[in-house]
């Protein structure tokens, strides 16, 4: 579940199939982040990333990630706009030392908690 903080209400992204398996671009992206991240694999990450930048509001976006996993989507979003926030939440114990070296390589714009999104009040 995405959503972009303090410009719209959040909306769970549609899952609409598994992710391109072609040799190139996205799903080439994705299946070496799988790798990095401990076999987790993002799906529809092009596809998220195109549906958060198409209704991006004024201002900085600050994006809530609530299944962090092996941040793929998280890294996307960050790459995709150097102004991007994102906090990001995930249970498995395994996230946070991906989410702090994550973290590390984009300047401070990523806040990681080790809570479940049930969690979020």
């Amino acid at each position: 579940m995405y959503c972009v903080l303090d410009s719209a209400p959040c909306a769970p992204a549609a899952d609409l199939g598994p992710f391109p398996t072609g040799s190139g671009g996205a799903g080439a992206r994705a299946r070496e982040a799988a790798g990095a991240a401990g076999g987790h694999m993002p799906v529809l990450l092009a596809e998220t990333v195109a549906l958060l930048k198409d209704n991006r509001t004024a201002g900085t976006p600050h994006y809530l990630d609530c299944t962090f996993g092996g941040g793929g989507h998280t890294r996307a979003l960050l790459e995709a706009d150097p102004q991007a926030r994102v906090t990001a939440l995930d249970r498995d114990p395994a996230a946070g030392p991906r989410a702090e070296k994550l973290g590390a390589s984009f300047g401070g714009r990523l806040k990681f908690y080790d809570l479940p999104f049930s969690r979020i009040d």
